[in-house]
């Protein structure tokens, strides 16, 4: 029994670790989607890659206090 409690305890670790950077390239993926779909002529997106990083760094993104992304 303990050990199926030690088991539930460390799957569950590692799940709440792995979630903000899921959800981080999540982000990530979908503004660049959304950065192809635009006409740039100007290249003003030109920080808007691919790249796992901080979104908040990118032209014209704002993110709450967690990093998420709240307004582009």
């Amino acid at each position: 029994m303990e050990k199926r409690v030690l088991v539930f305890y460390l799957v569950w670790t590692i799940v709440l670790v792995a979630l903000p950077m899921i959800s981080a390239n999540a982000e990530v993926d979908a503004l660049y989607i959304f950065k192809s779909k635009l006409q740039d002529p100007t290249n003003s997106l030109q920080s808007w890659d691919n790249l796992p990083g901080n979104l908040c760094t990118w032209f014209h993104v704002t993110c709450n206090p967690e990093g998420s992304v709240t307004r582009v």
